[in-house]
């Protein structure tokens, strides 16, 4: 009784087995996967979800990797049944592909889970940053500490030009070029917002951008007292941002239009891009704010770049404005494991797709 059902138990297995590994398998497995590609992956990179992430969601196994896997089953199962029936030393070496292939896919796995962690930064126009420095990465809305370790690259945003369509909130470009390195910025990349690079085992993408205004602040003397660019979210036009000059007990509030004119006290913004950018500022005693917010205010006005502003016997301006970019990127050590896996698959996959062809025509001939 025990051995009858340990048969059937047995003969079950098998074919289960041989359903996974028959040629209807293949069908399912290949459809599902051009289904899952179409669905999940092409959606995201039209509407610019990071590469990096697809790539983590293959590597922790959700969506993509349990049809992926049973595609590779069938792949195996199919070359060990035709090599155990006598057929040509192809089956055998694609059989050799195949399980190189599965390891080098476990290999990335492991790798993809102990990657270094993503970094977001800001850079303005022009400025070179060292991220190998375990600091704190400001963006316009939040501080960001990236967590372990940070990779070893010089970074310089050479250029970075949003367009618009007219005066409407439309964009129809967002152009960036980066030059980086391990020690000095030597390779040049350019980017486009929603379309991340990959580079040297590193994915970088463009999140944004932003204006910086350099600010400067001089004496009575005329000796510069403070200035720096300052990142800050007043895009789009109407939208307030501020920054503190300590020293001085100051909180500098902004608004910035990019392109407009001032009649009187109204302002007429013609257009998105900033080509003739206005600026209307406030000053605030910082001690005085939260007790007399009235009394707090120190000086207020609007100003071209160059314009100047005198508060407490010091004149402050901003001479320049220049965009800033958000960025990101990851360090994925799985990345060569994963290509040469994947082609790897493919080869195997076009050489055994030829195979069953041939076989369904009569036209292959098993011996070896």
């Amino acid at each position: 009784m025990v051995g009858g059902q340990g048969g059937n138990f047995g003969e079950k297995g098998r074919k289960i087995i041989r359903a996974i590994g028959s040629r209807r398998a293949a069908h399912w497995a290949l459809g599902l996967l051009i289904a899952v590609y179409l669905i999940w992956l092409v959606p995201f990179q039209i509407y610019g979800v990071p590469a990096w992430r697809i790539r983590n969601m293959a590597a922790s196994g959700w969506v993509f990797l349990p049809v992926y896997w049973f595609f590779m089953l069938n792949l195996c199962l199919c070359l060990f049944f035709w090599a155990r029936q006598g057929g040509k030393a192809i089956y055998r070496w694609l059989s050799w592909l195949m399980h190189a292939a599965l390891i080098l896919l476990i290999i990335a796995g492991v790798l993809a889970r102990h990657s270094e962690p993503k970094v977001e930064f800001i850079v303005t126009e022009g400025q070179t940053l060292d991220l190998s420095r375990r600091i704190s990465y400001v963006t316009p809305e939040r501080e960001m500490m990236a967590e372990g370790r940070l990779p070893k690259i010089i970074w310089r945003l050479d250029f970075i030009r949003p367009e618009f369509w007219e005066d409407k909130l439309l964009f129809t470009d967002l152009l960036a070029k980066i030059s980086y390195g391990s020690s000095q910025p030597e390779k040049t990349v350019s980017l486009r917002l929603g379309q991340p690079l990959v580079q040297d085992n590193l994915t970088i993408g463009l999140q944004g951008f932003g204006y910086a205004p350099r600010y400067q602040v001089l004496d009575k003397q005329g000796r510069l007292v403070s200035g720096s660019f300052v990142n800050l979210t007043v895009f789009p036009p109407g939208q307030e941002d501020w920054f503190a000059l300590e020293n001085l007990n100051w909180e500098v509030h902004l608004l910035v239009w990019p392109d407009a004119e001032l009649k009187g006290n109204k302002v007429n913004n013609r257009s998105m891009n900033l080509r003739q950018p206005l600026l209307y500022v406030y000053v605030l005693e910082k001690s005085k704010k939260e007790k007399d917010p009235e009394g707090a205010l120190l000086a207020k006005g609007f100003l071209r770049p160059g314009d100047e502003l005198e508060v407490q016997g010091y004149r402050l301006s901003f001479p320049e404005i220049r965009y800033y970019g958000h960025f990101w990127l990851v360090r994925d050590k799985s990345l060569p494991y994963l290509k040469v896996a994947l082609l790897t698959v493919v080869t195997a996959s076009l050489i055994l797709t030829y195979i069953r062809w041939e076989r369904g025509k009569g036209r292959w001939q098993e011996n070896s």
